[in-house]
């Protein structure tokens, strides 16, 4: 990748599903054998290592309004508030039906990997992979409340994007189109067909790449879809390999990373996307999840138990 190149890797016993670059600078990484770490950029060091209270892998890490982190393992979910080297569980959110003090359930719902997002709003939408479901939680106080379902016909719903305030994106890989939903009248608004839907979940397969636009990963296709009139710009098709992690760098430089461990750089050009570069790395493991760490570096986790920080080339 001539552009960039790499400035540091942490070899670990595990693959990084899972990354957040948090509002203090420093990164969340989410590992399959439920443990979080959090890294000082500075050190490369973890601050703060974070396991046994998980159930399963960390699929999602979300930071809320109020900077505590939420957390999406298998059938618990954790908002944990952070300071610099300790850490403290806020409320543990069961997933598996019943509602008591500090959590609620989801009807005994056996969650296999699960999303998370913060709306505008205060609501919370978790996507529940294994039951084709949507559900929705308002902040009342100091809980999160049920406030409804959104569901689709069909199975294998494996997104959901916050694209306008109360505006939420999901995917319906049977029936191969996206679905745009008011979150406050639960109602869909419309429906994009046609689309070849990535049933992979990950905690960034979808990003704004400006203002107006927002780039999804499809299989082996990256589609750009205006949010205004809500149809499809640009359809580009990637051989061989699916397309599961996205990351904007800036205004004309977007990365994606394929599941069988390739990075690719793309250009952006007004309303247009091109392939610009890529870069094979040689492992045959996906790249899981990609994050902008500043103007000249970013980093992407892969299940090939490495995390890698990319930097700039820069002129002198």
């Amino acid at each position: 990748m001539k552009d960039f190149y790499i400035k540091k890797i942490i070899d670990l016993n595990d693959s990084v599903l899972s990354l957040k670059l948090l509002k203090d600078k420093r990164l969340a990484a989410g590992n399959y054998f439920a443990t979080l770490n959090i890294y000082d950029l500075k050190t490369y060091k973890p601050d703060i290592i974070i396991s046994g209270i998980f159930n399963g892998f960390i699929s999602n890490i979300n930071q809320l309004k109020n900077e505590n982190l939420i957390v999406s393992s298998g059938k618990v979910v954790k908002i944990i508030k952070i300071t610099k080297n300790t850490f403290n569980i806020i409320q543990s959110l069961i997933l598996t039906g019943g509602i008591f003090d500090g959590t609620f359930g989801l009807g005994g719902i056996e969650v296999i990997k699960d999303k998370i997002i913060e709306l505008n709003n205060e609501y919370l939408a978790i996507l529940i992979k294994s039951n084709n479901l949507i559900q929705l939680w308002k902040k009342e106080k100091d809980k999160y409340l049920k406030y409804d379902n959104l569901i689709d016909k069909g199975k294998e719903i494996s997104e959901i994007f916050e694209i306008k305030p109360n505006i939420i994106l999901s995917d319906n890989s049977n029936y191969k189109h996206l679905v745009i939903w008011n979150v406050e009248n639960k109602q869909k608004i419309t429906i994009l067909k046609g689309i070849n839907v990535n049933d992979v979940i990950s905690d960034n397969k979808t990003c704004f790449i400006n203002e107006n636009s927002i780039a999804y990963c499809g299989n082996s296709n990256l589609y750009i879809i205006e949010i205004n009139n809500f149809y499809i710009n640009q359809k580009i098709e990637i051989n061989k390999e699916y397309l599961i992690s996205i990351c904007l760098f800036s205004n004309n430089i977007l990365f994606i990373g394929g599941n069988k461990g390739t990075l690719y750089q793309f250009e952006i050009e007004g309303k247009n996307i091109t392939l610009k570069d890529k870069n094979d790395l040689k492992f045959e493991e996906e790249i899981s999840s990609i994050v902008k760490l500043d103007e000249n570096t970013f980093a992407f986790g892969c299940c090939a138990n490495q995390l890698f920080f990319m930097k700039k080339n820069i002129e002198d």
